[in-house]
């Protein structure tokens, strides 16, 4: 992810808003990453939520509150307890208007593949909405 090649081609577009909207998911998804590999999430997160959720950020996650502070709180408390947030990369990034789409990769410390769907609506160069699989699955359904 360090590669801007990379994210250039990762990002590209016929349409500049297209590629502008997906950039700012892709930045956010990289920054974080640099974040989390940096060990200072609890000192730059503020900073890196600001720079990238709208003030008015919606969370459609029924573990997150809306509002930037419940993430930030997320991620301090995910780094304090010492979570392994693994920070998985955007390996595709699609769009239809103002709603981006990325299919994240990642390797936990335990070796451990995912794969993540996540979407952002981006208005303005923030993030304004965001939707995604990484909840826990719902209980198995009883056996008969």
């Amino acid at each position: 992810m360090d590669d801007d090649d990379y994210v250039e081609r990762l990002v590209r577009s016929a349409d500049p808003a297209d590629t502008a909207r997906k950039l700012v998911a892709v930045a956010f998804q990289r920054e974080l990453a640099q974040l989390i590999a940096s060990g200072r999430v609890a000192e730059g997160i503020d900073d890196l939520l600001a720079k990238f959720i709208s003030d008015t950020y919606r969370q459609h996650d029924p573990h997150l509150a809306d509002g930037r502070e419940s993430l930030a709180q997320f991620f301090r408390g995910a780094a304090a307890a010492g979570v392994d947030l693994w920070p998985p990369m955007p390996i595709c990034v699609m769009n239809d208007g103002d709603v981006v789409a990325l299919l994240l990769q990642g390797v936990n410390d335990r070796g451990l593949e995912r794969f993540i769907p996540t979407m952002f609506r981006v208005r303005d160069g923030v993030m304004t909405e965001h939707w995604s699989a990484a909840a826990p699955p719902p209980p198995a359904a009883p056996t008969r």
